[in-house]
C-alpha cells in the first residue's frame, strides 16, 4: 500500500526559496532510498 508523509513548518518568507532548494534535493535523495 502506498501512503504519502506531509509535513507543514512555518517559514519566514525571507527563506522560503532557499527551502524549497533544500527540499527538493532532500526529495531526489530520499526517494532514492524509498
Amino acid at each position: 500500500m502506498a501512503y504519502v508523509d506531509g509535513f507543514l513548518l512555518p517559514l519566514p518568507k525571507k527563506n522560503l526559496q532557499l527551502y524549497r532548494r533544500i527540499s527538493q534535493r532532500a526529495g531526489r535523495i530520499w526517494r532514492g532510498y524509498g
